[in-house]
């Protein structure tokens, strides 16, 4: 099981390529958009759409649709899985969003401890760099007040 410690659903930048294989064992490339601990979001054109799911199928979180999916991550590599396809939105007349989520499994544990300790890792370095910006902004401010105080002194 995951670990739901952490903001759970925070997606992170992620680009990159994405081979999906479908239950019939056809291997087509989408686009990685972002990644999360629960999951990916990819982005596909209709013809891609269209091998996918040659049936028109319905997403929903109940009545999901598995797919097989392989994808790089830096300072991790290759990762390989199983995932749920919950949801499809058009984002354009030809671009289509595909948000998929990890399937846990005996077979996947490994794999997407993998990935929930990347994402970790990465939130973890986000928000080291946001505090410290932070940091800098209010260090500034001060140095202007204090600036300002004693122009009023003197």
């Amino acid at each position: 099981m995951m670990n739901k410690g952490l903001i759970y659903h925070t997606q992170l930048n992620a680009k990159g390529e994405v081979i999906v294989s479908t239950s019939d064992k056809v291997a087509i490339c989408t686009q990685l958009d972002t990644i999360s601990k629960h999951g990916l979001v990819l982005h596909c054109d209709q013809s891609t759409l269209a091998n996918l799911f040659p049936k028109n199928a319905n997403f929903s979180p109940k009545q999901a649709s598995s797919l097989d999916v392989s994808f790089g991550l830096p300072e991790v590599g290759k990762v390989d899985t199983s995932c749920d396809v919950i949801s499809v939105r058009r984002l354009s007349r030809n671009q289509f969003e595909l948000n998929l989520r990890f399937k846990e499994s005996e077979s996947h544990t490994r794999t997407l401890g993998v990935v929930e300790h990347y994402v970790e890792r990465k939130l973890r370095n986000t928000l080291v760099k946001s505090a410290v910006v932070a940091n800098r902004i209010a260090a500034r401010k001060v140095g202007s007040e204090s600036i300002q105080a004693l122009k009023h002194v003197a």
